[in-house]
This record gives C-alpha cells, sequence and structure tokens, in this order.
C-alpha cells in the first residue's frame, strides 16, 4: 500500500473485452458478476491477479505468462541478458587485519543448482538461427585499423593493403550490374564477403541479416554518409555519393531531399529507441535538436516522450517523468548554448531533482537499529544526536572522517534516517579508484 492506495493498481476497472494499452501490456476482460467472500470481505473480477489455469494447476502456484507485444519488453529482455553471468562477492579474513574493500573481495563466478543441472545435462545454452553481418561506415581514408603496441607501421600498412565492405562494395558496383541495383544493406542476401572481396552468393542468403553501424549524429559526415547509403544504390566511390557539385555527404543528403523533412530524425529515434536506454535516447534527441535544425521539435518529443522517460517513470507519474526528461535534455542544451525555451519544447519547472518518497515509519526502525550498532561500536558518537537536537531548524556543517567510504557512509545515513527527510542533507565522499 501507498498512500492508501493499492501500489499494483488494484482493484482493476470491468472491461467487457481484453484489450492492449499503449505499451504494450494487456487489459484483460473483467465482468462485474461472480462476486465471492475471501477472508470476510466482499471481492470480485476487480481484484484477480491474472494467471494461466494451466500452469496454475500443473504446478499449485501463481503463475501468469503473457505474449511480449513491445519493443520495451524486448530491449529490457536482451540488456539483462548481456549483463552477464551471475556473479558472487566473497571476503577472506584471517584474525585482525588492515580493512580493504578493494583487496578483501574475489570476483567469483557464482553458478546456481538449476544452471550446473543444466550444464550437466549437456543442455543447450543459447542457439542462433541468423548470422548478423555489420557493415562499416567510414569516411575516405578513416577505416578502423586495430594494432598492438610497436606494431603500428605494420598495422597501417596491412589496413592499406585491405579493402573494407564499403570499399569492395564501391569496387563491386564498377563491374557488376546486378550488384548496380542494391543498395550497401541489401548486398549480404546476394552476395558473400570472402578475402576482402564481395562474391556472388550461391546459398545461404536467407540466414542473413545485414545492419550498417550505428553513426552518433554528432559525427555529422558519417551520420549523413549513412543517411546516403541508405538510399543511393550502385554507388562506385565517396565522390559519387556526394556527385559533382557537393563538397560534403549533408549537402549531397540535402539535394536528394532526404532533408526536407523530420522523417530521418522520425527514423532516427524510432531505431534508437529499440536499443537504447532513457538516458542515451536523450542524449540522441538532444544532439539532434543542436546540430540537425529539426523542423517539427514538438511533435518529436511528444511522440517518444514516453520512450525519454522510462526510468523516471518507475517512482514517478507521467507528467512528473516527463518534466524530469525535460530538465536532463535542457542540461545538454546549455553546454552548446542552447535552451528548452530556445528550441521549442515545454519549459521544465521546478529543479530537476527526483524527490524519493520515503516510508518514515520504516526509516525510523532502520536509524534506530543503526544508532544503536554504531554506537556500541565506537562510543564518540553519541554526541553528535546531542548537537543536532531534535529539529532541522539550524543548519549544522561538519567535517567527517573516517578511514573507509562505506563505514562514513554509514554512521551518516543513520543520523539522517531518523529525521525521515534524505532529500534534504546532502555530503560528499571521496570515491573509490
Amino acid at each position: 500500500m501507498e498512500a492508501g492506495q493499492c501500489k499494483k493498481m488494484f482493484p482493476r476497472e470491468f472491461r467487457t473485452e481484453t484489450a492492449m494499452d499503449a505499451s504494450g501490456y494487456p487489459l484483460y476482460r473483467r465482468h462485474p458478476r461472480d462476486i465471492a467472500f475471501v477472508r470476510g470481505r466482499e471481492m470480485d473480477n476487480r481484484f484477480v491477479v491474472p494467471y494461466n489455469p494451466y500452469l496454475l494447476l500443473k504446478y499449485n502456484a501463481h503463475i501468469n505468462v503473457e505474449v511480449c507485444t513491445s519493443l520495451r519488453a524486448v530491449k529490457y529482455i536482451y540488456k539483462y541478458i548481456y549483463k552477464g553471468f551471475d556473479c558472487t562477492y566473497m571476503v577472506l579474513t584471517a584474525g585482525q587485519v588492515q580493512y580493504n574493500e578493494i583487496a578483501n573481495y574475489i570476483d567469483a563466478r557464482y553458478v546456481s543448482a538449476p544452471e550446473a543441472m543444466w550444464r550437466l545435462l549437456g543442455s543447450h545454452m543459447h542457439d542462433r538461427s541468423h548470422a548478423v553481418m555489420r557493415l562499416p561506415v567510414h569516411l575516405l581514408n578513416q577505416k578502423r585499423v586495430t594494432f598492438k603496441d610497436g606494431h603500428e607501421e605494420e598495422a597501417l600498412e596491412a589496413a592499406r593493403s585491405r579493402q573494407t565492405m564499403l570499399e569492395s562494395w564501391f569496387q563491386l558496383n564498377q563491374s557488376d550490374p546486378d550488384a548496380q541495383t542494391l543498395l550497401y544493406t541489401d548486398i549480404p542476401y546476394n552476395y558473400v564477403y570472402d578475402r576482402n572481396n564481395w562474391k556472388r552468393r550461391k546459398r545461404g542468403g536467407n540466414k542473413i541479416v545485414a545492419r550498417m553501424n550505428v553513426v552518433n549524429v554528432k559525427d555529422a559526415e558519417r551520420f549523413y554518409l549513412r543517411m546516403l547509403l541508405l538510399h543511393v544504390p550502385g554507388a562506385t566511390s565517396f565522390k559519387f555519393l556526394r556527385t559533382v557539385d557537393n563538397v560534403t555527404f549533408k549537402q549531397a543528403a540535402f539535394h536528394r531531399h532526404l532533408l526536407n523533412s523530420d522523417k530521418k530524425w522520425d527514423h532516427c529515434l524510432h531505431n534508437a529507441s529499440t536499443y537504447q536506454m532513457p538516458k542515451q535516447l536523450r542524449w540522441t534527441f538532444a544532439f539532434i535538436l543542436c546540430f540537425c535544425n529539426p523542423t517539427n521539435v514538438l511533435e518529436l518529443w511528444n511522440k517518444y516522450s514516453i520512450d525519454m522517460s522510462l526510468d523516471y517513470l518507475r517512482n514517478n507519474i507521467e507528467a512528473a517523468s516527463w518534466n524530469l526528461a525535460l530538465h536532463d535534455i535542457n542540461a545538454t542544451l546549455e553546454q552548446h548554448g542552447l535552451s528548452c525555451v530556445s528550441i521549442g519544447l515545454p519549459v521544465p519547472t521546478g529543479n530537476g531533482i527526483e524527490i524519493q518518497l520515503y516510508n518514515q515509519d520504516e526509516e525510523r526502525e532502520e536509524a534506530e537499529q543503526r544508532i544503536s550498532y554504531l554506537e556500541n561500536s565506537w562510543p564518540p558518537s553519541r554526541r553528535l544526536p546531542e548537537l543536532l537536537g531534535t529539529t532541522m531548524n539550524t543548519i549544522y556543517i561538519f567535517f567527517w572522517m573516517a578511514l573507509e567510504v562505506l563505514a562514513k557512509l554509514f554512521s551518516i545515513q543513520h543520523y539522517y534516517l531518523s529525521f525521515g527527510v534524505k532529500e534534504t542533507l546532502h555530503f560528499h565522499s571521496q570515491q573509490l579508484a
């Protein structure tokens, strides 16, 4: 419960049919009949937690499954998987030793019982249906070169003699009429890249997914080069893409009528929203505003405001989340001499600090436990409450010294927990290396 209301939004509303909301979550059908009494209280379908009847009966436990219909869910699942394996931290102590948080902890791989059984049975941990081919996007004489220390010259010479996929595509278009009808991203479905050259594919084209590398909008020339590669088939050189009269790729994109509307920025934000986290998406949006001069800024904001505010939506209502997101965007704009006002975005209100709500009873209970522990282990700490008194009407400034950051953090927190106003106290701690 929170402020007298259920945090899970029960009871739900009656509905005559199941539907999907804007976020892809199901709104289940709930008939206004079928009343029952549970623990002496009248209940109806508004209080029923969604469940899967088959799984509930089979496992005798509450289980529900839903279809992922939103890219947000897919993005979350994939990012969670790629966080890495389970870890555990162990600390080794031998009598009275000097405490060193970093040196004493061992980063260890943790294998749970279900994972161990799965591996012992030889079950597949993962599988792949398609091969993803990443197509590089680089400017003339600016291809990526990797090298080992002391072998820079050898790596540079090898790079000069080796063509990239993009350069090989230019060469292919000079001699193959069929390739001249294809975009850069369509080539892998019809040709295979072998020994620095594109060769006509004999099989396997249906198991390929071709994607050009993402280019940040701040890298303007590469960004517009990528835009041209998405629309111009059969290019034979970088000069071909620019045409005779254009000096930059941006000018070429303009003359091909690719910059006459906000469609490309809509496309850019749409793609970015499928894999970028909200903070990154706000940066992308702010950079578009700073460097690309979109015509309808407000329309782009209205369309992607929810995607840019998802990290704030966990603890705030929509309006407050949008306001915090606008504060973050405005901070990026100010670094480039702009603001939400000058750009045409809604003006954020307040100070942009996300206010956390706390349960004062829980805070007070935790404070009492910490105070008891700290005062027993360090008697001088008993003097501080006498200085603070019981109110926060007076401003106090303290210099707090401790051997370790965590020790300082623990001792500071236990005092302001008892006041139940975390957001009004600010302190600085030296960061661990």
